[in-house]
């Protein structure tokens, strides 16, 4: 799922807003709170391991479970596993939602599914002592990734749209106040128009925006899709441009297919497209345009993408869907 491999952007310093959103990858779990106080939110405290199994007596937990991640980060799967499991026996009340996802990690790579989706539960259900929030993300999305790969499409469902509830520009109504309008827009002027009056921040959000469009597209629940993949799509373009206004202060968008064009020559910002699936965004939206019979703006949204080469297999297929439009096959959701 594209989930589970979140915000991959790097290369120069010159991209600083895309290198930030990189820098706060969901898979940055952090230190508890009992640790060290002289330590900012996020920040670990400095750390060598010593060689497993040599960790004095009266270590803090936040220690095992730095040498838990170092451990899982070099597929020491069974260490890491001993690691997070004292960590989490030496907290207060023995609660460490971090540890847990650990944990819950090391059963998904195993290949134990039953025992990951136990631990991944027990830590969202300790959202409130994660020391780094974004880490709560990390565990639904590593649920969703699970229950999709299960077939289990409701708890797929219902853990896309625990995340995309805390995107308040979508369901907070004081703050959703531009989601009619945004609709409006595209459906009326077009794509290029909406981007043109409309920017939303890349954030912690956007995949699930984009992987609960997908499924909604493929269970014929094209309002909802359009809804989340417009939200999807204007996350990307929107930090793509502001990307590239550091470069180019004076830009003035006008049109996809010129701002397209110009980022080819900026290797990050094209990176950053792909990595984020801009092309499958497009794709499904104008799935989801055309499951309302917006048909002719349906068309539109295919055919930048099939003149686009970098969009590698999505090009090929909006090429056939604008030239033949019809619905994507649906997802049989029955269990």
């Amino acid at each position: 799922m594209r989930g589970e491999a979140q915000n991959r952007v790097r290369r120069t310093p010159r991209i600083h807003l895309i290198a930030t959103l990189a820098a706060a990858a969901f898979l940055s779990f952090g230190l508890p709170l009992s640790a060290q106080d002289d330590n900012p939110p996020g920040v670990w405290p400095p750390f060598d391991a010593p060689q497993f199994g040599q960790l004095p007596t009266g270590t803090p937990s936040w220690v095992y479970y730095q040498e838990g991640q170092k451990l899982f980060d070099r597929g020491e799967f069974g260490r890491a596993l001993v690691s997070y499991r004292k960590a989490i026996e030496l907290q207060p009340e023995k609660k460490f939602p971090e540890a847990e996802l650990g944990i819950g990690m090391v059963y998904e790579r195993e290949g134990e599914s039953d025992l990951a989706i136990r631990h991944l539960e027990q830590a969202v259900a300790q959202r409130q002592l994660f020391y780094i929030p974004q880490n709560y993300y990390t565990a639904l999305y590593e649920l969703a990734t699970i229950y999709k790969r299960q077939q289990n499409y409701r708890d797929y469902e219902n853990a896309l749209v625990s995340i995309v509830e805390d995107d308040a520009k979508f369901s907070n109504p004081e703050l959703a106040i531009s989601r009619p309008a945004y609709r409006n827009t595209l459906e009326q002027d077009g794509l290029n128009k909406l981007v043109l009056l409309y920017r939303l921040d890349d954030d912690f959000s956007l995949t699930a925006h984009l992987d609960l469009g997908i499924f909604y597209v493929s269970t014929g629940k094209y309002s909802d899709a359009a809804d989340n993949l417009l939200f999807s799509t204007l996350k990307i373009i929107s930090q793509a441009i502001s990307s590239f206004l550091v470069l180019e202060p004076d830009f003035q968008f006008t049109t996809m297919t010129d701002f397209l064009n110009r980022v080819r020559k900026v290797p990050d910002i094209e990176d950053y497209l792909g990595n984020r699936q801009l092309y499958e965004s497009l794709y499904f939206l104008a799935a989801a345009m055309y499951g309302q019979n917006f048909t002719s703006r349906a068309r539109e949204i295919w055919q930048l993408v099939a003149g686009r080469s970098e969009a590698g297999p999505w090009q090929a297929r909006a090429r056939a869907r604008a030239l033949h439009p019809r619905l994507e096959p649906q997802l049989d959701t029955r269990q």
